[in-house]
């Protein structure tokens, strides 16, 4: 009875161990696939970036990508897929916030806001801490204001078209990862702005 006893209550801690195991490897997986599926969706986001200003909910015209306040960047980016052809443009805002230790996604889909205008808000990130963000300008200087008072008097003296940076990088610490950064490039952003400033 004695040897059973023993050998069942070790068969128990075993058990208990693999399935702790097994339950903390599962956690350690969601929060790497959450991680990698938000660093995917920056990636796109300021990659297809454009130079296309907005007028925000009170009228005043807003840089293509600029940083409204500390550690927050927005931007107007390009395809937003239209498979069945709907009458709406391919362009939407996307913002970039930390609230309440949450890493969130603001997007709106008409680029020139109303007042009362409603973005659709998905959290990509918890347990987010320091998350901050910098730019790149074309003489490589990184910069945590955006735009600078060059781009401004640049922006200017080309019709108010504010150029882009050449690269953001993103940082923050997040739980138990630690800290994580990230530089994305931004696909010749002075050719872009060239582009688009020819269309005008």
């Amino acid at each position: 009875m004695a040897i059973l006893a023993v050998i069942g209550i070790a068969s128990y801690k075993l058990l208990a161990s693999t399935i702790s195991t097994r339950d903390s490897a599962s956690s350690h997986d969601l929060n790497l696939l959450q991680l990698q599926k938000a660093m995917q969706a920056m990636q796109r986001d300021v990659e297809q970036t454009v130079p296309r200003p907005i007028r925000d909910e009170f009228g005043d015209s807003q840089p293509a990508l600029y940083f409204p306040q500390n550690n927050v960047i927005e931007l107007t980016r390009t395809g937003w897929r239209n498979p069945i052809a709907e009458s709406r443009s391919e362009l939407v805002r996307v913002r970039y916030i930390l609230e309440a230790g949450h890493l969130r996604r603001y997007q709106w889909s008409a680029l020139d806001r109303l007042q009362g205008s409603q973005p659709q808000v998905v959290d990509l990130l918890e347990h987010v801490d320091n998350f901050q963000v910098r730019a790149m300008d074309s003489n490589g200087v990184w910069s945590t204001e955006w735009p600078e008072a060059a781009a401004q008097v640049q922006a200017q003296q080309n019709l108010g078209l504010t150029p882009l940076p050449r690269a953001i990088e993103v940082s923050f610490t997040e739980a138990p990862y630690g800290e994580v950064r990230r530089v994305f490039l931004i696909v010749d952003g002075d050719a872009l702005a060239q582009t688009a400033q020819s269309g005008q």
